[in-house]
Formats: C-alpha cells, structure tokens, sequence
C-alpha cells in the first residue's frame, strides 16, 4: 500500500471497528471468475488478474465480498485509467459486487465514512 491507502485504511479500521473484514489489495480473480471455458477461459483469467480494488469490505463471518472501494487520484482521469475503471466496474458488476469511490485527497471523517460504506452495503 501507498501512503494514500495506509491512511485510507486506518480510517476504513477506525469507521467500521469489528463489524466488517477490511482487505486491501484484492485481485479481481479472487472475486469473478470467468464463465468460459477453454483458452477463452485463461484469457479472462489473466484479463480480470491485471485488475485489483483497493480494499474489499467482507462479511466478519462468511468473508463474503460486500463492496470494493477504489481511491481515486489523479491518475484515474488518464484515458487508460478511465478504461481499467471502466472494465473494473464492469467485471465487479458481473459479481454482484458493488463498487464505491473516494477521492484520494479528500474523504470524509470516520464516522461519514462508516455511514457510506454502510448505505452502499445495504443498496
């Protein structure tokens, strides 16, 4: 993890206390996987491995994926990372996995934060 995403995560630990599994990092294949079969299945694979989230908010219990959270800079308004976030939002939808963004120099205090992740859980 960057600076950015440490401190993100602190926040996420302090917003959420022992409700929610916090992972940061996760690989989309560890979320979607592909219906296809064949050499068409391992070009997905390694299509959906190139992507990750930067945190994943599971179930305390069953680990089960509730939201991706991306932090967003400057970088995401490039062409390039608007077509990844594009496809990220796509492969993440395909899982039934909702996606929720922060801008990466300003989010909320713990407690606005807690009360975001919590609408986007429940939507």
């Amino acid at each position: 993890m960057n600076h950015n995403e440490y401190k993100f995560f602190r926040l996420l630990n302090l917003a959420l206390g022992y409700k929610y599994s916090i992972i940061p990092q996760v690989h989309l294949d560890e979320l979607a996987r592909p219906e296809s079969k064949g050499e068409s299945r391992i070009f997905s694979l390694r299509h959906i491995n190139q992507k990750s989230v930067d945190f994943v908010i599971c179930n305390k219990n069953s680990m089960h994926p509730l939201l991706a959270i991306e932090l967003d800079g400057d970088s995401h308004k490039s062409k390039i990372y608007v077509g990844r976030d594009e496809e990220v939002v796509r492969i993440l939808g395909e899982a039934k996995i909702p996606l929720k963004r922060f801008n990466n120099d300003s989010y909320p205090n713990s407690v606005e934060l807690g009360k975001q992740i919590e609408e986007a859980i429940l939507k």
